[in-house]
């Protein structure tokens, strides 16, 4: 079975905190490691440590402490650059073209620029 994978840097990959990717897998969209920016998000709760904060996610997207998530369906649907095929290690002989499909079992990493954004993690039974 094939699947179609789209990766898309949602902010945070120039800084230290805040750092989110989001993986689409067909129609699915999972962000992995939504960072939280600290120094935001302490003055955050600093500024209310007389009441309990509620620090729900509208009011950290608001203080820049994670990232606008929002942002991620315009990104993978109209905005997303792809990939350098280079930049994908894949196991196993596949002809690649500009549209092909890999399965995702075979995908050990993906680059962008240079920097690791997504590594299958191995695991041993």
């Amino acid at each position: 079975m094939l699947i179609t994978l789209k990766i898309c840097a949602v902010s945070g990959h120039s800084e230290i905190g805040r750092n989110t990717t989001a993986v689409k897998v067909d129609d699915e969209v999972v962000i992995l490691d939504m960072g939280l920016h600290l120094p935001n998000y302490i003055k955050y709760t600093e500024e209310g440590m007389e009441e309990v904060v509620k620090a729900s996610n509208n009011a950290l997207r608001k203080v820049n402490a994670i990232p606008n998530d929002k942002i991620i369906k315009d990104r993978l649907e109209k905005k997303l650059k792809p990939l350098k095929l280079k930049e994908i290690k894949i196991e196993g002989n596949f002809l690649i073209h500009e549209e092909s499909e890999i399965p995702l079992r075979r995908i050990k990493e993906v680059k962008e620029r240079g920097k690791i954004i997504w590594r299958r993690s191995i695991t041993k039974n």
